[in-house]
């Protein structure tokens, strides 16, 4: 892929391959700009909810409230010392316990789990893509495995977007292993759905189109070439500080 090379891209995560379909100009910003961008405490939120999900798991259900107030903590360390903002920082905090035990709730009859952000690697056109599955589970009487996906957020989804299922085809594409999506809401009133994925061939033939595409673009175009092709969507929610700081230097709006 003459167009990824000519960027020393030698591999592509999923949130990558999402990131150039529903933000190209995050992705021109952070992949070919070369910018970094700190976390949030929304990011920061699912990533502790599911840490502390796996503790549980793994150590056992006595331990969940010293687990929670454990992590808890965490999340208020890293969101200060990432110098978030303090009103979106408290919003989150009481989240932290109500996902954990939701989430755990759901995740207990699969038993403790035999990995834990498990890396996968799979080859598309040439090209390493790389994931990092949430939770595998093995049933012991049957002898089958699966994998779970914890997604947290204020909204309850009723059904696998297409995101997440384009996805975890990657992970059924790498292992042959059912998968599932545990979508929890966090909120006052929190609640879950567990779900199957749907496993079809189209997903990862989606997934090679933004491949193609991602390299005719960066094959085609230097990358003041694409600054002027890139319109960025200024009214995206995305837009934290430091990436309206990097948009402005690299667009002037």
């Amino acid at each position: 892929m003459d167009g990824l090379n000519k960027y020393n891209i030698k591999r592509l995560s999923y949130s990558t391959l999402s990131s150039f379909r529903q933000r190209q100009d995050l992705w021109f910003l952070q992949k070919i700009c070369g910018y970094k961008f700190p976390s949030n405490p929304a990011m920061e939120r699912g990533r502790k909810i599911e840490e502390g999900v796996h503790a549980v798991l793994s150590k056992g259900i006595k331990e969940q409230e010293e687990i929670i107030k454990i992590t808890t903590e965490l999340f208020s360390n890293v969101c200060e010392k990432g110098g978030f903002n303090k009103e979106k920082i408290e919003k989150e905090v009481p989240n932290i316990a109500l996902g954990i035990k939701e989430g755990v709730k759901k995740l207990l009859p699969f038993g403790k789990p035999v990995s834990y952000q498990k890396q996968i690697d799979i080859e598309l056109l040439g090209v390493t893509i790389r994931g990092y599955t949430d939770f595998e589970f093995l049933n012991e009487t049957t002898g089958d495995l699966c994998f779970i996906d914890l997604k947290t957020s204020s909204q309850l989804k009723k059904k696998v977007t297409f995101d997440h299922l384009c996805q975890t085809s990657i992970y059924n594409h790498a292992t042959n292993v059912p998968q599932k999506l545990l979508y929890v809401r966090t909120s006052v009133n929190p609640d879950s759905m567990l779900l199957d994925a749907e496993t079809d061939a189209k997903y990862i033939h989606y997934l090679e189109r933004q491949i193609i595409a991602m390299n005719l673009l960066l094959e085609k175009f230097n990358k003041e070439e694409l600054t002027k092709l890139i319109v960025p969507n200024v009214d995206a929610f995305y837009w934290g500080e430091a990436e309206i700081k990097a948009r402005k230097e690299v667009w002037g709006i």
